[in-house]
């Protein structure tokens, strides 16, 4: 079994990254690209940034273009929900809609264990939607999670038909009613305690306060900016970290560059003369490569 982690790992991204692309079907494919390196770089959190300026600067970017999308902070986020979710999920979850309809050209991210049917003893939770209540219960419910039989469970919280859980199955067989078996846990219960990344969660924030306020109990404890104007490299942020983090947060783009960040660190994965300035996604790859080896030197695990 791969090792614990507890700390996290926050990205935020301007919205109005997606005046880069033309076109319905380059701003999916550029959303697609997001989605899979925050997956290979196990990333837990996307922020999508979007203030009034950027939001009607995409807008007037994407007026032309086949099936207008009036609202770029819906498009970013149904796409990146879209290629989280395992396929047996994606058509109860999400509807036919005209801005997925280049979902199909893209390869299927394998994550999780969604595509197997067999229990796995030794790493036993699933992701799942709810079926439908139990009948003649008030507090269970059938869940759908990828297998033959559909998962009981209890909840003390009231839920409703398609809500998404994480499950921990139990190991017995169906019972009489054909039903397997599995309690409730939260998300985080993967990585947490069984040391697998689980997928990321996606936000929009539209203020700066509420981009480091965060979900986390104190917010982040380590923010990192990533600038092409600044000379100093990834590798030099281990260098400058006194203490080991919870949560991390980093920040691309210029949506908030004018404002003051207490405590930011900034960092440039170019830090050297480039020809061209780098899109969103290049800063992406280039600054994550050598950065999960440091964050996972200094977060706590």
């Amino acid at each position: 079994m791969e090792s614990s982690r507890r700390y996290t790992v926050s990205v935020a991204v301007p919205v109005s990254c997606l005046n880069e692309a033309g076109n319905l079907q380059l701003k999916s494919a550029l959303v697609y690209q997001i989605a899979r390196l925050a997956i290979v770089y196990e990333i837990d959190e996307i922020i999508l940034v979007a203030d009034p300026e950027s939001v009607q600067q995409t807008q007037n970017a994407t007026a032309s273009s086949d099936c207008y999308i009036r609202d770029p902070l819906k498009f970013f986020s149904d796409i990146l929900g879209y290629m989280e979710t395992p396929t047996f999920m994606r058509k109860t979850l999400f509807p036919l809609l005209p801005h997925l309809k280049y979902m199909g050209l893209f390869p299927v991210i394998q994550l999780r264990n969604d595509s197997s049917q067999v229990l796995d003893k030794n790493f036993p939770y699933k992701e799942g939607y709810v079926l439908n209540q139990f009948p003649r219960s008030k507090n269970k419910y059938l869940v759908h999670a990828g297998f033959e039989h559909p998962v009981q469970v209890t909840s003390t919280q009231p839920l409703s038909a398609k809500d998404r859980l994480t499950i921990r199955m139990k190991p017995q067989a169906p019972n009489a009613e054909g039903y397997l078996q599995g309690d409730i846990v939260s998300c985080t219960a993967p990585r947490e305690k069984g040391g697998r990344y689980w997928g990321f969660q996606i936000r929009h924030s539209s203020s700066l306060s509420d981009l480091l306020k965060g979900p986390y109990k104190g917010g982040y404890d380590l923010k990192v900016q990533i600038n092409n104007s600044t000379h100093v490299s990834p590798a030099d942020l281990s260098n400058n970290l006194e203490s080991s983090f919870r949560h991390v947060l980093l920040l691309f783009g210029n949506a908030y560059e004018d404002q003051r960040v207490d405590d930011l660190h900034t960092i440039n994965p170019f830090p050297f003369v480039l020809p061209i300035q780098p899109r969103l996604e290049e800063n992406f790859l280039a600054a994550m490569a050598p950065l999960s080896s440091v964050l996972k030197c200094h977060g706590r695990h």
